[in-house]
């Protein structure tokens, strides 16, 4: 049938954004070890970023990083041990807590939308995610791609998959997302917002 794009595969499951909460586990799925950071005002401000090719864009409100091709440079977002550490903690993760969930808000759509690719690099590890920003419904939302993610400070050797970033580094050393439009042509990739969250190990 006419006028429904195909569906894309993607490595990580977009979950349909709740209009009320401004980013992933902050309103959706409150936590109380969450960080969250996003554009707004009434929002702790996103990491520190190298923008590569990228460029900070304000549509119709909706404010973002945004990318239009994949021939430019990636966005690299540094995160401190403080930024992955749990809620009130000054310190990263240490053996007792598990990876640490990163959820990425990125812009999807039917038509002009992307495919982005997320790995780690310096003081983390984590699996490298392929996903497409291209969805079937017929609208433009915000949908979380998640991520765990390795901090120095803890263990990694029985991640179940492969892994980039080296996960060792000086105290202090930076956690890199590297954040890159691989898509084909002109489709555009939009980051939004982004939330952190630290999990304490369940006991076997």
């Amino acid at each position: 049938t006419g006028g429904t794009p195909p569906a894309s595969p993607s490595l990580a499951s977009p979950q349909p954004r709740n209009p009320s909460a401004p980013t992933p586990n902050c309103g959706a799925r409150p936590a109380p070890t969450a960080r969250c950071f996003a554009f707004l005002p009434f929002m702790p401000a996103m990491p520190e970023a190298d923008l590569g090719s990228w460029r900070l864009v304000d549509e119709r409100a909706k404010v973002g990083w945004a990318s239009n091709g994949s021939a430019g440079e990636p966005l690299r977002l540094r995160l401190s041990p403080a930024e992955l550490a749990p809620t009130g903690s000054p310190a990263g993760p240490g053996p007792e807590w598990a990876p640490v969930g990163v959820d990425l808000s990125l812009l999807h759509s039917y038509e002009g939308t992307g495919t982005v690719r997320v790995r780690c690099a310096g003081a983390c590890a984590c699996r490298e995610v392929v996903h497409s920003t291209r969805w079937r419904h017929f609208k433009s939302a915000s949908a979380y791609v998640h991520l765990e993610v390795h901090p120095p400070s803890l263990p990694h050797a029985d991640a179940p998959h492969p892994s980039t970033g080296n996960g060792t580094a000086a105290p202090g050393a930076e956690c890199v997302l590297e954040v890159a439009n691989v898509s084909e042509g002109e489709g555009k990739v939009k980051l939004d917002g982004m939330s952190v969250t630290a999990r304490r190990r369940r006991r076997r």
